[in-house]
């Protein structure tokens, strides 16, 4: 499936059969907190499988901070097309592998762009 943005309230999907849908900014947001339940039922259903497609967002700013207990992260999404915030509270040893590996993947990305500028 493709998602193009028409304008900047209305939204065109097309499927892999190659039907076409509108739907508002509001439509689609409800399309996505519609689906958000069956995620993780699908992740479960598709497990040692092929990958399947995954929905992201592009964000402007992530904020980092801690839960009123000081127990755990914090971690805010800000949209980069705007929209609502998306939050996360992270414990710990979460926290620490993201950290490890997100220093990794920018690692991943430096090679890359290294190669890219070399060719």
């Amino acid at each position: 499936m493709r998602l193009t943005e028409l304008d900047g309230r209305r939204f065109r999907v097309i499927t892999d059969s190659g039907k076409e849908i509108t739907f508002s900014e509001h439509e689609l947001l409800g399309l996505f907190q519609l689906a958000a339940p069956f995620q993780d039922q699908l992740k479960a259903q598709r497990k040692g499988r092929k990958p399947y497609p995954l929905a992201t967002e592009r964000v402007s700013l992530v904020t980092l901070s801690l839960d009123a207990h000081h127990t755990e992260v914090v971690v805010r999404f800000v949209p980069l097309q705007g929209g609502n915030e998306s939050a996360y509270v992270i414990p710990p040893d979460v926290a620490e592998l993201m950290r490890d590996d997100l220093g990794k993947k920018l690692e991943q990305i430096a090679a890359a762009k290294q190669n890219r500028t070399n060719n």
